[in-house]
């Protein structure tokens, strides 16, 4: 019995597929079922089910499963303490919403190059109901997204929080001291993002509490999307206002004052729970460490 073989098992288990598998230790299917093969021969017992179209743990698989990660996590750390495995290495995808990439993402970003070099950071950005999936399935191998997030297979870290507001262009002509009611923002054309999201929930948990039942929430794909609608005149945005500091600062666009104070949207770390790995557990930390330095981000409360 080998570590490489262990190791294969594992991801097998976890991923489901020898081909998933294969990719994720830059190896062949073949080579795979080999290891496999062997560590079944060595312990003297089948540890899938091959008979569907996905392998399947058998009873003394997930029994096996246990003792795998426990092995796997003992080695990464006996080679960590004496040096012989960089803790952050090899590429690594990393997930970001919307707000979070135009934010202090990018900063970040070169933060990571510059504290692990021997890491190739890949960056997706994506909306973050699709992030949680892409995490689930393993396409990621950490996210910063709405959250917390809720699921078995994921470590979930409270990272930020973002206030958010009504934003419009000076097209409108609205004057920048008058204080708009919940019922005048109603009356409105108001771009947000989807209605899986927590801005586009908020907004409708909060004319419900007023008791609004006639409205004009329109969804749109992208922060992008939002921005551009609002800068041609069309309505007003709502969204975490740290992502337009540049168009507030510079007169693009400006904050409705209202007389009613809407939810912060609140930020986190997330990554799967995969044994023997501490990558993902060192840019979680390697965010929290850049945030608090960080002062160039306005705007965010940090949740930690």
């Amino acid at each position: 019995m080998t570590f490489d073989q262990i190791q294969s098992f594992y991801w097998v288990a976890i991923l489901g597929t020898y081909r998933l598998a294969a990719e994720k230790q830059n190896t062949t299917q073949p080579a795979i079922s080999a290891r496999i093969k062997a560590l079944e021969t060595s312990l003297g017992v089948e540890l899938f089910d091959r008979s569907g179209h996905r392998v399947a743990l058998t009873p003394l698989g997930r029994q096996f499963l246990g003792h795998a990660e426990t092995l796997l996590e003992f080695r990464g750390k006996a080679l960590r303490d004496i040096g012989l495995a960089d803790p952050v290495a090899g590429t690594i995808r990393i997930g970001a919403s919307d707000t979070v990439a135009v934010t202090w993402f990018p900063e970040f970003m070169s933060y990571l190059r510059a504290q692990f070099p021997n890491a190739v950071f890949e960056a997706h950005v994506e909306v973050s109901y699709r992030l949680r999936e892409a995490l689930i399935q393993r396409d990621l191998d950490i996210a910063f997204m709405v959250g917390p997030v809720s699921h078995t297979d994921l470590q979930s870290t409270q990272l930020c929080a973002y206030p958010s507001g009504f934003i419009v262009s000076p097209k409108l002509g609205i004057p920048a001291d008058r204080v708009f009611g919940i019922n005048d923002i109603a009356r409105m054309t108001i771009f947000t993002f989807d209605r899986v999201t927590q801005p586009h929930q908020d907004l409708r948990a909060a004319l419900s509490k007023a008791e609004i039942t006639s409205h004009r929430i329109s969804p749109a794909n992208t922060l992008q999307s939002i921005v551009l609608l609002v800068e041609q005149g069309l309505g007003a945005g709502y969204l975490q206002l740290s992502a337009v500091e540049r168009e507030l600062a510079s007169g693009q666009l400006m904050q409705l004052k209202t007389d009613f104070v809407m939810p912060e949207t609140s930020f986190c770390v997330a990554h799967p729970k995969i044994a023997g790995s501490i990558a993902a557990s060192e840019i979680a930390r390697g965010a929290q460490d850049f945030l608090r330095i960080q002062t160039s981000v306005q705007r965010i409360r940090l949740l930690y």
